[in-house]
């Protein structure tokens, strides 16, 4: 007697419909586009990721809020970008910038805390800070946080004046109301008046010390300025030369232009010169070609400044310098002007080194933790995090090759069984066909995965 053929399931028929080389064409082009829209869909538009301290913070493109920080945003249309970070109680942050596609912008924002006193009167340290101006623009803004200063003293009085007349009064005992109760509000409401009030000092405290800060970055700036080295070269300078060492091959040396009202100069040591180019030089014109270095801090007279901080002579001959040793000696004719001595001490500090610039900035005058960690940067990267989305199509795209090579390997076996007929390897077969099924699925599965990480 016949058996009855079993009904196959209807998964295996679905299977049947795409046995063979369907299934592969189907997985090859799955995975075909996932790798192109990976390479393309990054390149059309621009992307930002933005972190702030402290977090939580409203991100802006344009007039549309995307989220708050931290947070990576991949699909802003190139052009005029402008990203704003804002958060209650904070300055808002913002930048605006011209991005290509493609273009990664990276932000690492500090956000500063509004201050207690009239914003009307605010000072804008950003236009503060600014490296733009000269040494007399730069004391010109000291004199007006040196005056803020004064201001917010005054003005913090006033402040907590306000507040105590805004006060609530503290509610009158109630007649249900035991004493020790009434004694333990009056004490909470005590303390919390006083813990608003030490709150305003602090602040107030905290203000006066980024002022102060603020005064100490504009005084570097004016250091760098002062400490900047400047050069002339000198047509009117007589140098002579002076009793000869032919053992170190040395002269002794005389070069000076003390007539001058500009940069008047003496300067005397040694200078090297060769045996053979020390028989023709003519000590008393040997000529020589002289090029001053002095910093940028001119001593002022009533009428003109004067450039006395020399740092360094150089001379040549035909082209050739030679190394000289020595010091220069102060201008007899201004040690007595008024002024003189002050500045002098303010030179030599700076000739020497003693006092240099420190490198302040507006990191510095913000307080923040570590100037170089929190620091906004917008640059195209070549390199940098991977952030979620890049770890996630890392992860689909290798589960969806490796799925896919399966996929093929039990191919290979259903293609080396199909005109076998045998019961066992009609059983292989059948096993193989289920678990091509399984890998095939599961590699379009994880390479569409993959691809939906570039649209969300």
């Amino acid at each position: 007697m016949l058996k009855k053929p079993k009904k196959k399931k209807l998964w295996i028929s679905a299977f049947d419909f795409l046995n063979s080389h369907t299934m592969l064409y189907i997985i090859a082009l799955l995975l075909l586009v996932s790798s192109v829209f990976s390479q393309n869909a990054d390149s059309h538009y621009v992307s930002a990721t933005i972190k702030s301290i402290p977090d939580a913070a409203s991100i802006w493109v344009g007039k549309e809020e995307i989220g708050t920080t931290p947070a990576e945003y991949n699909f802003i249309t190139p052009g005029v970008v402008k990203i704003a970070v804002r958060k209650e109680g904070y300055i808002p942050w913002d930048t605006t910038f011209e991005a290509a596609p493609g273009f990664k912008f990276n932000a690492n924002v500090f956000l500063e805390r509004r201050s207690i006193y009239n914003h009307e009167n605010e000072l804008n340290f950003i236009v503060i800070l600014k490296k733009d101006t000269t040494v007399e623009g730069y004391s010109s803004r000291i004199k007006t946080v040196e005056a803020r200063k004064v201001h917010v003293d005054e003005e913090i009085k006033q402040i907590l004046e306000d507040f105590a007349n805004k006060y609530p009064p503290l509610e009158p005992k109630k007649p249900d109301e035991s004493a020790k109760a009434f004694q333990k509000r009056h004490e909470l409401w005590n303390r919390e008046g006083m813990r608003q009030v030490a709150d305003y000092q602090k602040r107030h405290e905290a203000y006066k010390q980024k002022l102060d800060r603020c005064i100490a970055t504009l005084n570097d700036y004016i250091v760098s300025e002062q400490s900047a080295a400047a050069s002339e070269i000198v047509l009117t300078a007589k140098v002579e030369l002076g009793a000869y060492d032919p053992d170190k091959e040395l002269f002794e040396l005389t070069a000076q232009d003390t007539a001058s009202e500009k940069s008047p100069f003496y300067f005397k040591g040694i200078i090297g010169v060769p045996r053979d180019t020390a028989k023709s030089i003519n000590r008393a014109d040997p000529g020589f070609i002289a090029i001053l270095q002095f910093i940028n801090f001119p001593f002022k007279t009533e009428s003109h400044n004067v450039n006395l901080a020399m740092s360094k002579i150089q001379l040549s001959r035909n082209g050739v310098g030679f190394n000289i040793e020595g010091s220069f000696a102060e201008i007899e004719r201004y040690k007595s002007k008024e002024g003189y001595a002050p500045w002098k001490t303010r030179a030599d500090s700076l000739l020497s080194g003693a006092l240099k610039p420190q490198g302040f900035d507006y990191a510095y005058v913000s307080g923040r933790p570590a100037a170089k960690e929190i620091a906004v940067d917008a640059k195209a990267e070549s390199s940098g995090g991977l952030g979620w989305r890049g770890w996630t199509r890392i992860v689909t795209y290798t589960l969806a090759a490796g799925c896919a090579g399966a996929t093929v390997f039990k191919h290979t076996k259903v293609e080396k069984w199909r005109d076998k007929d045998y019961d066992d390897f009609s059983g292989r077969k059948k096993a193989n066909k289920e678990q091509r099924l399984i890998y095939g699925i599961g590699a379009g599965g994880f390479a569409l995965a993959g691809t939906l990480t570039f649209l969300f």
